[in-house]
């Protein structure tokens, strides 16, 4: 820690008068806030990762077959369900993500929790910026035990998209909502040549441009036994469901993509009036105006025959299961092929991925 954060956070993030913006503040004004947040993210983040494993230690101890056990419990016409076994050791695959995005996922808050797990640091960080070893170890316990906003685990998304593509890495990759990372950690993994994502939260774009560089030019060798060409891996920050001029290139372009939009106000990943939760006020809003408009753009971005994997589900307070498939039905753009769903053995609860091919 330097001394412009330590000069410098309390007026940031506690009221001081230097930073209460009478008017509208100027570029260089929002320049200067931002610059000492991201200090503040990045002194998060140090802490994370001087605690933790890095993502090449981590991968040396685990074969593609380790990860990939999974036990399938039926199988019919509707779909398929696997069970893993829940391994505290092999868990320590999902900090891969944490490495790189740890602090915007703590910024995000949980439904119908009062504050989110950053907060929890930013009230350290008031005592004071010099955390002692004792301090960071008891600071990253309370922030995993305060309820936050889930990964979603990519030995999964592996699983999956070696279900769906095989062996394949040819594959161009489209992303409705790239979130943490997950999913592209998966696909650099396996090699897949090219991803385009997408995702309104600019709080990502540091973590996202680390996890492109950190694997596109060495698979450790533990993945995919053969390099493929150069992979080309893109993220826009922007929210999916609109329309934008320059897209056109993507028309019929992408083979597959599978993706986890947000759940409506399940998880608020930022205030900024760019998210889906500040823009769609009701659950049929969300639906109609974020779901639904995002389904057929990757419909219209799918190359005939492509392939729409997306994660979701229904809520305790509001379902829409039933209508977001009737209405993608009569869409008449594509069919519905079945659902995986995957388990803990230690928990009945299943998550399904839905599957839908393009005509």
């Amino acid at each position: 820690m330097d001394l412009f954060l330590d000069e410098y956070i309390d007026k940031i993030l506690y009221g001081g008068d230097t930073f209460k913006f009478d008017t509208k503040p100027s570029n260089l004004q929002k320049e200067y806030v931002e610059q000492v947040e991201r200090k503040i993210d990045n002194y998060l983040l140090a802490i994370y990762r001087e605690l933790n494993l890095t993502p090449k230690e981590i991968l040396k101890e685990y074969k593609l077959e380790d990860i990939l056990k999974f036990k399938k419990l039926s199988s019919d016409q509707k779909g398929i369900i696997y069970e893993e076994k829940y391994d505290r050791n092999i868990q320590k695959l999902s900090s891969i993500t944490d490495y790189f995005i740890y602090p915007c996922r703590m910024k995000c808050m949980v439904e119908k929790s009062s504050f989110a797990p950053y907060d929890i640091y930013l009230k350290q960080l008031e005592k004071s910026t010099k955390l002692n070893q004792i301090q960071k170890k008891q600071l990253l316990h309370d922030m995993k035990k305060h309820p936050n906003c889930s990964l979603l685990h990519f030995r999964r998304l592996i699983h999956i998209l070696k279900e769906m593509i095989g062996n394949k890495t040819n594959i161009k990759y489209i992303d409705s909502s790239s979130g943490w990372g997950d999913r592209m950690i998966a696909s650099l993994l396996l090699g897949i040549e090219e991803y385009v994502g997408y995702d309104p939260n600019r709080c990502l774009i540091k973590g996202h441009t680390e996890i492109i560089n950190y694997f596109r030019d060495d698979l450790f060798g533990t993945y995919n036994s053969s390099k493929s060409n150069y992979r080309s891996y893109q993220v826009i920050y922007k929210p999916f469901e609109k329309e934008y001029s320059e897209e056109e290139q993507y028309n019929n372009y992408f083979d597959i993509c599978v993706s986890s939009p947000p759940f409506f106000t399940v998880e608020i990943y930022s205030q900024a009036d760019t998210q889906s939760t500040s823009n769609y006020k009701t659950s049929e809003d969300w639906l109609y105006k974020f779901l639904i408009p995002s389904f057929k753009k990757v419909m219209k971005f799918l190359k005939p025959f492509g392939y729409l994997c997306w994660y979701i589900e229904d809520r305790p307070d509001y379902k829409f299961l039933d209508n977001f498939f009737e209405t993608v039905e009569k869409l008449n753009i594509c069919k519905y092929i079945k659902k995986i769903g995957y388990k803990y053995d230690d928990d009945n609860k299943v998550r399904y991925f839905y599957i839908w091919q393009k005509n």
